[in-house]
């Protein structure tokens, strides 16, 4: 040990110095992970959060947190590239960077422009009607710089340059756009292996947990306390996994049928009630545009108008309130996993939802394109007189966004904590059955998905409506926090996070795709409203992008010609169909592989077990086959007799204890079962001898306890 103990701890000499140097290196790389670790927003409201209700109501919170840093990062860029210099900065007038080579006093759109944003007048307000204003986005609000029509068509002074605001404003716009597709993508590649494990096998996910789930790294009473929680939702929403797997292998054909019966059934009223919900949506917007903009609207109360102008978001918010506990019901008729129960009802939220906003976006689209219409685009006779349709549609959003607030508000206040406070605070025994309200995973992450949409829908016509966002992302973190820690209990039927997490950012995936058509279509076909906004000498958006490059260099319009051709689109499509191809055939091969490997790891298992039982059976006392066993194998023959008889009462649930005094304890003196046995010995290098004998058998649960490290054993064959 003398020798040995320099080589294992060196102390001294040139090893010493380096030995001491990596400690302390260790030592400060550690503070400096801690210290990181430390700077990491709400971590230690995120870590309450989990320890009170799981893992799987923590993927609520992680992904608010991601949306936050999302959209803060478009605020910044927009009001960066957007706001301030149109709102900072003097405008220069039209310029060949604007209007290429036309002329200003001669061009139809430019003419037409000057015309119609003189007509576009704000009816001028006081007293409460500021307040209605400010809530509905109408008035004076119209004005500002939260909405479309209050930018300007014009180049601005930089000092020393030029800004060009139009282009900056869709180039802005685009660059979120993609921006938010590459973050999001990432998100789901990160989130992969909780994707690959929502489809694969969850065989030994459960021992796993139990014998290599807990952090042997957290100390403390309350850290403990919150990651002994944590581990107690895990485990019942594994439990709760095998329950259902129990469940469905139980199953008759008969019930099969019955359930299959049962499924269809549902998803056909689930489409009579989106038809529904469409129709319902399609006449409130209808008949809000057309009050709204008539002239008799003049002749209402404030009251009134208030109710009129918010006529859809309350129809949408009351849908989005009544239909996901429709949903939930039916969930529970159709008898799903409780992962898969939150994924459906997840989709099909979305699509009340998606088709709401759809809805609105058509009303509105068949009101701004209809056929009576005049040189500016204002409806005449039977169409809705909308003036700048782009800061109309810009309200519709803004209203949504202002009703998602105040239902979030709500629903913490005025349902969660009183129902929490009744249902704790009084003996009433139908309250207590009622219970409080639990944390609903699937609506809260439908908001966070719905609010987003929003986002990516409206802030081209409102480029502030990020602001809006981030304030209300910031709202709902600590209104959702109060309400998981205080007034709210964990999902009855928990589930797996790591299964959810990858789900929701493809859920979020799918919608920006959906929202990105109708955002391409308004930036290259649909035409600019002549009376306001960046892009009203133009016949679509697109068009200043033409400007530029035809002030461009040779080779510059050479390569746009070349990249905008068809013959370049077609090539790059069947490059990246070929790319997708690759990248399929790569997973499957892989998928196949791991298939494999967990075949050769649950056969090794069970020759494991085949080897156990033949042990049990050559020694006399024969064990029940463990589940996943191939009992197709023969089993061992073995003319070992067995002797089933009670055990005498000298022998049966004894304790054999050896001192230092007393003589080894041998077995072969007793006839029949050893049953419960604990033999002691503590007598220093003593012998415990257990010799073979026909008539002995070891029947159940017999302990040896060798209380002495250096004390011999000897085990006859038998044994």
């Amino acid at each position: 040990d003398k020798h040995l103990a320099p080589n294992r701890n060196p102390t001294k000499g040139w090893a010493g110095f380096k030995h001491r140097q990596k400690m302390h290196w260790n030592s400060v790389g550690l503070a400096w992970r801690e210290w990181k670790a430390g700077l990491e927003l709400w971590r230690g409201l995120l870590k309450r959060v989990e320890g009170r209700q799981g893992t799987g109501v923590i993927s609520y919170f992680l992904l608010l947190k991601f949306l936050l840093f999302l959209n803060l990062f478009i605020f910044l860029a927009t009001f960066g590239c957007i706001v301030v210099f149109d709102q900072f900065f003097k405008p220069l007038g039209y310029t060949s960077n604007t209007i290429g080579t036309r002329d200003p006093l001669t061009d139809e759109y430019i003419v037409n422009s000057s015309v119609c944003a003189e007509k576009y007048v704000v009816n001028k307000t006081s007293g409460f009607q500021l307040a209605l204003d400010f809530i509905q986005g109408t008035g004076w609000m119209t004005k500002t710089a939260l909405f479309y029509g209050h930018y300007g068509n014009q180049e601005v002074d930089f000092p020393g340059h030029s800004y060009n605001v139009p282009l900056a404003y869709l180039l802005t716009t685009v660059l979120v756009l993609i921006t938010s597709l590459v973050v999001i993508v990432h998100k789901i590649t990160s989130e992969a292996e909780g994707l690959e494990s929502a489809t694969g096998s969850s065989d030994g996910a459960f021992f796993r947990s139990v014998f290599s789930r807990w952090d042997f790294r957290v100390c403390g009473e309350k850290p403990t306390k919150l990651q002994h929680r944590n581990f107690y939702h895990q485990m019942c929403g594994q439990l709760e996994e095998f329950r259902h797997q129990q469940r469905k292998s139980s199953r008759t054909g008969c019930g099969r049928c019955c359930l299959v019966f049962v499924r269809i059934l549902i998803n056909i009223l689930i489409i009579g009630l989106l038809g529904a919900a469409a129709a319902a949506i399609y006449y409130a917007q209808k008949y809000s545009s057309d009050v709204t903009t008539s002239t008799a609207v003049n002749t209402y109360d404030q009251v009134r108008i208030l109710a009129i102008q918010f006529l859809p978001s309350l129809v949408i918010a009351a849908i989005n309130s009544v239909y996901p506990v429709i949903f939930g019901l039916a969930a529970i008729l159709e008898r799903y996993s409780p992962d898969v129960v939150i994924k459906i009802t997840v989709l099909r939220i979305v699509f009340v939802r998606l088709a709401a906003l759809i809805v609105v976006t058509a009303t509105i689209y068949v009101n701004i394109t209809c056929s009576q219409q005049d040189m500016c685009r204002v409806g005449t006779g039977e169409c809705p007189a909308i003036q700048c349709w782009e800061t109309y549609f810009g309200q519709q959003i803004y209203k949504f966004m202002v009703t998602e607030i105040a239902i979030d508000i709500l629903m913490t206040f005025i349902h969660e904590l009183p129902r929490k406070l009744l249902t704790t605070k009084c003996d009433c025994g139908l309250l207590k059955k009622i219970g409080p309200a639990e944390f609903d995973v699937a609506m809260c992450v439908l908001n966070l998905v719905y609010a987003q949409t929003l986002c990516w829908l409206g802030f081209f016509f409102v480029p502030l409506l990020t602001a809006m966002l981030v304030l209300r992302l910031l709202m709902l973190f600590y209104l959702k926090t109060f309400s998981a820690l205080y007034t709210t209990v964990p999902p009855e039927k928990p589930y797996q996070a790591s299964r959810s997490n990858a789900f929701f950012m493809v859920t979020l995936l799918v919608t920006f795709f959906l929202i990105a058509v109708p955002m391409g279509y308004v930036f290259v076909a649909l035409r600019p409203s002549p009376m306001c906004g960046p892009f009203r000498v133009y016949a679509a958006p697109v068009d200043i992008v033409g400007v530029q490059i035809s002030l461009a260099h040779g080779h510059v319009k050479n390569f746009y010609d070349v990249i905008s051709s068809s013959a370049f689109i077609i090539i790059l499509l069947l490059i990246l169909l070929l790319a997708i191809y690759y990248l399929w055939k790569m997973k499957s091969a892989n998928y196949d592989v791991i298939k494999q490997l967990q075949r050769q790891l649950l056969q090794g298992e069970k020759d494991k077990q085949f080897l156990l039982l033949k042990l049990s059976n050559i020694s006399g006392s024969p064990q029940k086959p463990a589940p996943g066993i191939n009992k197709s194998r023969p089993e061992p023959a073995t003319n070992t007799p067995r002797v089933v008889q009670a055990a005498p009462p000298s022998v049966a649930n004894n304790n054999f204890n050896n001192n230092n005094n007393s003589a080894p304890p041998s077995y072969s003196e007793h006839d029949g079962v050893i049953h419960n046995d604990v033999i002691h010995t503590n007598k220093e290098r003593g012998l415990l001898a257990i010799t073979s004998h026909p008539e002995v058998r070891a029947d159940a649960n017999v302990v040896i306890r060798n209380n002495d490290a250096e004390a011999a054993m000897e085990i006859g064959d038998d044994w």
